[in-house]
């Protein structure tokens, strides 16, 4: 029997309201449509999801006043634990707002992360002091440069990040010789490298910019393009078919679940970049963040419904 693989992830949950609206987006005026709010968060996103690809996952956070262990969600694979969970009343609990246009597409989204800026890491101390038991560990950029430090520091097990957003990306950088896989969009890879990535061609010249700093994977997200994934030895575009869209919000969560698991197991690179586009083209069908039938993602029906083209070899 495969065993497990044991993943601890440290990152944000958050208070997620979504918008969509029911028809084509006018800016500057009142769209109808629907207002949905839930448990999210990158951080939590990933978790839940390795739990539904089959990883036992340890989840370091911190919530502010009324957050209740029964929160969390259940998607069938079990709910995660709190006991990582670190509370900070004296600031309010991480809230995340997106816009979302009549396709499911998101035009724009404001994140109150206040708490994670002022996070203290001596409150995680004892939440991080195992890290080192996992099969990896996955961090994203909401977390603080003190916190991110505290909880890289002496880790001996590979670190996968999402660096979030374009503002927090650049948190990174002092880490990227310490990762193992890193999967920034093309705005974020442009911050940090300084030039824009525009075209697959850029995408390729960013790719090898990361892998030359230090970078062990690098998945380069390209939005509706796909992905560019690379290592020292291969160079691949992953693109997928989606069925329907119903919801972007979560698919590139999905889809760092799936390369984390996937680098867990071992698995080449052709396959890493199926399964996780597999598992965002899943996450795209559901209406939330996180898709209870993930591990469709495994079936072949749907990772048919994924194009690999090598780049070079």
């Amino acid at each position: 029997m495969v065993k497990k693989p044991h993943i601890t992830v440290a990152g944000a949950i958050n208070d997620d309201i979504l918008a969509r609206s029911g028809q084509r987006l006018n800016l500057h005026d009142s769209n109808p449509g629907t207002v949905t709010r839930r448990i999210g968060g990158v951080g939590l996103n990933i978790a839940r999801n390795l739990m539904l690809l089959g990883s036992d996952v340890r989840f370091i956070s911190a919530v502010g006043s009324g957050f209740r262990e029964q929160m969390l969600p259940d998607d069938g694979a079990g709910r995660l634990s709190a006991e990582r969970i670190v509370h900070v009343p004296r600031y309010p609990s991480a809230t995340y707002v997106a816009l979302h246009g009549h396709d499911g597409d998101m035009t724009a989204a404001v994140s109150d992360m206040r708490i994670y800026d002022e996070l203290d890491p001596a409150c995680l101390a004892k939440a991080i002091a195992d890290v080192n038991v996992s099969d990896a560990l996955v961090i994203d950029a909401n977390l603080n440069d003190r916190t991110l430090f505290a909880v890289t520091d002496g880790v001996t097990v590979p670190i996968v990040c999402d660096p979030v957003s374009i503002a927090k990306s650049t948190r990174i950088r002092p880490y990227l010789a310490k990762l193992s896989l890193f999967k920034p969009n093309a705005e974020e890879a442009g911050a940090l490298l300084g030039f824009p990535v525009q075209t697959i061609t850029d995408a390729m010249r960013a790719a090898r910019a990361f892998i030359a700093l230090g970078v062990g994977v690098v998945c380069l997200s390209l939005s509706r393009q796909g992905m560019i994934l690379a290592d020292r030895r291969e160079m691949i575009h992953v693109q997928g078919r989606p069925r329907r869209i119903e919801n972007a919000t979560g698919a590139g969560d999905a889809m760092l679940a799936a390369l984390t698991f996937a680098l867990c197991r071992g698995t080449n690179l052709r396959k890493m970049g199926e399964l996780a586009v597999a598992a965002s083209l899943i996450t795209l069908e559901h209406d939330e963040a996180v898709n209870p039938r993930l591990p469709d993602c495994f079936s072949e029906d749907v990772r048919g419904l994924v194009t690999i083209k090598p780049l070079y070899d």
